[in-house]
């Protein structure tokens, strides 16, 4: 974890100029009333007064983020090294419990989703999970990593390769 946090720090220092970031209102509710969070690593986190959504803000441009989840060491050794070492402990403390948490907030609304997209797919054990549950949902992801999304793709999930921010269709597969 250190030797990923180092590598982090240093692609930090590489891809994201500090001078070029710009304000931008809560991605959650386009409100544009927020509050200070905290700072990590050289990025400002804002957390919305309207919905409680935690956003970076000012944020680097679309195509430092690119940039970063294709090249970047830190990038390449999660995807690589360390995700997979802790890949079945996340499973049960993260996932499943996420799963579960989401699967009783849509039951408690009356809702039955026939969909389910993940946004940042890694792995895609969030979606695996999700499949156990629900079967008959049809899942897909998002994830800008190449590495990454090889892996969901190795497990069948539909993947569309790219940042959020530019999926506006499935073409790009």
């Amino acid at each position: 974890f250190e030797q990923y946090l180092e590598l982090s720090r240093k692609d930090a220092e590489i891809f994201f100029d500090t001078n070029n970031r710009k304000t931008i209102p809560c991605p959650a509710c386009f409100s544009e009333k927020y509050a200070p969070a905290f700072s990590k690593q050289g990025f400002d986190y804002a957390e919305c007064v309207q919905c409680s959504t935690l956003f970076m803000s000012p944020r680097p441009s679309l195509s430092q983020f690119e940039k970063f989840y294709v090249n970047s060491q830190s990038s390449e050794f999660w995807a690589k090294v360390f995700f997979p070492a802790v890949a079945e402990p996340r499973r049960i403390k993260i996932f499943k419990p996420r799963v579960q948490k989401i699967l009783e907030f849509c039951k408690a609304k009356g809702l039955r989703p026939e969909t389910a997209l993940d946004v940042g797919a890694g792995f895609g054990i969030f979606l695996e999970e999700l499949q156990k549950k629900q079967p008959k949902v049809q899942i897909s992801g998002i994830e800008p990593s190449p590495i990454l999304a090889e892996a969901c793709r190795e497990k069948g999930i539909e993947i569309l390769e790219t940042i959020a921010e530019k999926a506006t269709n499935w073409k790009e597969k």
